[in-house]
């Protein structure tokens, strides 16, 4: 198995506000990873993240070895799908949509 993330030293600030400190993470291809803490663990901020649709405050992200910038965080962005538990668009069944 080959590693799909590598986070190092990743910090986000909202307002000044530290909501996410993590100071190494990987995670593998082909596992399944559970995420869960209380409101306000930064949760959302992670999977914003990891999605490339927010860009951390500090630190490196390598996406399947590939180091990511925030310029190019575009072209990372359409090789990754994040599902949010409340849909955005769409109000009915997964059939119906």
């Amino acid at each position: 198995m080959g590693i799909l993330y590598s986070l190092k030293n990743i910090v986000q600030r909202f307002d000044g506000r530290e909501i996410l400190n993590i100071p190494e993470l990987t995670l593998e291809e082909k596992r399944i990873y559970v995420l869960q803490g209380p409101n306000g663990a930064g949760k959302t901020t992670l999977m914003r993240i990891l999605s490339f649709m927010d860009t951390p405050a500090e630190g490196e992200i390598a996406f399947k070895g590939e180091k990511v910038s925030p310029e190019h965080s575009a072209l990372f962005r359409a090789r990754v799908v994040w599902v949010p538990q409340s849909p955005v668009m769409f109000t009915g069944t997964l059939l119906y949509n």
